[in-house]
């Protein structure tokens, strides 16, 4: 694959994943975020956005060919379903407890 292959949505993936990438790595570092459930909430979607974005551009760039890409991509995705359900889970609690 050469840069020429790739299309604009190419691009925009590749330019979101490193802003996603750049906000969690702030977030992690410069934030308050395990002292708050909506703080953790936040924070574990965004690591999970960020893993999901990163394998989606490496997928792009090497044309699905990456070394143990099989292995990687399954564990990504249902480390970001875990996730998922985690947060909502969360969410919902934290709802229930707000309507008190």
């Amino acid at each position: 694959m050469t840069l020429a292959d790739l299309d604009p949505g190419d691009y925009a993936i590749f330019a979101w994943t490193i802003l996603q990438i750049v906000f969690t790595v702030l977030y992690g570092l410069r934030s308050r975020w395990i002292d708050s459930p909506a703080g953790r909430i936040l924070f574990g979607q965004s690591f999970g956005f960020s893993v999901a974005l990163t394998q989606v551009s490496v997928t792009l760039l090497t044309d699905s060919g990456y070394y143990a890409r099989d292995i990687i991509r399954p564990i990504a995705y249902y480390c970001g379903v875990v996730g998922a359900l985690i947060m909502l889970i969360l969410l919902v609690k934290m709802q229930r407890k707000d309507r008190r």
